[in-house]
């Protein structure tokens, strides 16, 4: 498949007449083309009398051996109606209409990658990034070279000024294995071609994956056709199944299709007080010894998969359960995992006005001052952090508790590597109560 042809044409910056070798198909066997593909330049053609470097491109079949994989470069519509007429006949796996996609879509197969899931990647970082470097046109695939002299894979955004490397994201194997695992389902139910793959067809295989959720829950065992116990286990098992499904909400797609029946399990199987309200272990963790331990693997879970919504709907069935006479520490610690899942699910503001409520509910509590020194901690807000925590360690609270706010200032100040605050803070924790 290496045969080609010698035309004459005009040399583009001098007009001289000049020769080119045109290969209508040809394999990857040889390292020498590999290489000229891979670094864009096969296409390029050398003036002997300007010496001028052009690039002169043309119809052609790349066929790359390692994983089988024919590429057809359409140079012009005719070619690309040619190519997608007897793509099926001809075995083309590929078409692309630029060269510079025609060099990428080599080495993705060349590293051995699905070019598929590449470009879903490509989309998706796309997307995450464009907000904040608006003058990204998108992403490509290469190897670049690290410190160590060692070869990396890594998508390289790109502006009209040409590519960024210095912004360059680099990732490995188990990264696309990832994907593949999240993403081969809608691939293969995908209706599309994949003769194009390209940032428009990762576009609509991201639609469709967010139309048809439903696809992963296929095999969920039924939980109405177990025990309590069964059930809820097989409940986590799936979440922890679609937890690492990063960029779909197939978690909660499942979560919304069961998450009540959960619940009701678990109050069910729940030990009560006469007034029929939960009971919370005061003295250490309030879930290990009266609720089920379902309930605090649930709560993980569910952050772990960044469902925050129902992390916080879980927190407010329990909060409903709560008797306060008995139970603040419990209450506490739904209250703060609520306003947490508030600011990643709405934003600061609204975690601010959360915030401010329960403020107005237990004025001069530690578990409130502790809880917004938190907030602010994960919101990176290390100025304002430090500003708390350096007037809340100087203000007598009203409740127990104080402890927590003595471990949330020594955090602060781990941070902002205050070391002689941690000190102080570190001996007003060991000398505070305990709850």
């Amino acid at each position: 498949m290496t045969a080609y042809k010698v035309d004459r044409i005009a040399c583009p910056v001098c007009g001289k007449s000049i020769k080119v070798k045109r290969y209508p198909a040809f394999d990857s066997a040889k390292q020498s083309v590999r290489e000229k593909i891979f670094q864009g330049m096969f296409f390029h053609v050398r003036c002997p009398f300007c010496k001028t470097d052009s690039e002169i491109p043309y119809s052609t079949v790349y066929h790359e051996l390692s994983q089988d994989k024919f590429i057809a470069y359409a140079a012009d519509d005719a070619a690309y109606q040619k190519f997608v007429k007897e793509a099926e006949e001809e075995g083309i796996d590929r078409i692309v209409r630029d060269t510079r996609s025609f060099s990428e879509k080599a080495l993705i197969f060349d590293s051995g990658y699905d070019d598929r899931i590449i470009e879903i990647f490509k989309k998706l970082m796309f997307d995450l990034h464009h907000k904040e470097h608006p003058e990204y046109l998108g992403y490509l695939f290469n190897v670049g070279v690290c410190e160590d002299g060692s070869e990396s894979d890594g998508l390289f955004p790109y502006t009209t000024e040409g590519i960024v490397e210095a912004q360059a994201l680099a990732f490995n194997r188990l990264k696309i294995e990832q994907l593949e695992n999240e993403f081969d389902i809608y691939i293969d139910n995908y209706p599309g071609s994949c003769l194009e793959v390209d940032q428009n067809w990762a576009q609509n295989l991201l639609k469709f994956a967010q139309e048809h959720q439903d696809l992963v829950l296929e095999d969920e065992i039924p939980l109405d056709e177990l025990d309590d116990t069964d059930a809820v286990n097989a409940f986590v098992d799936k979440l922890y199944e679609l937890e690492g499904n990063l960029y779909d909400d197939s978690a909660a797609a499942y979560l919304k299709k069961n998450f009540d029946k959960i619940w009701a399990i678990i109050r069910k199987h729940a030990k009560k007080d006469e007034n029929d309200k939960l009971l919370f272990d005061i003295e250490e963790d309030p879930y290990d010894e009266y609720v089920p331990n379902w309930l605090e693997e649930l709560d993980m879970i569910l952050n772990n998969a960044r469902a925050y919504d129902y992390s916080r709907k879980l927190s407010e069935l329990q909060l409903k359960e709560i008797n306060l006479d008995g139970e603040r520490l419990a209450y506490h610690n739904l209250k703060r995992n609520i306003l947490e899942c508030i600011y990643y699910s709405e934003g600061m503001d609204a975690a601010k006005q959360y915030l401010q409520q329960w403020q107005k509910e237990e004025p001069g509590s530690a578990y409130v001052a502790a809880s917004e020194v938190d907030l602010y901690l994960i919101n990176h807000d290390l100025e304002k952090a430090e500003k708390l925590a350096d007037r809340y360690l100087s203000m007598p609270m009203k409740e127990s508790g104080d402890s927590w706010l003595y471990d949330s200032c020594e955090n602060v100040y781990r941070e902002c590597r205050q070391d002689a605050k941690v000190r102080q803070a570190e001996i007003l924790r060991k000398s505070s109560s305990i709850v």
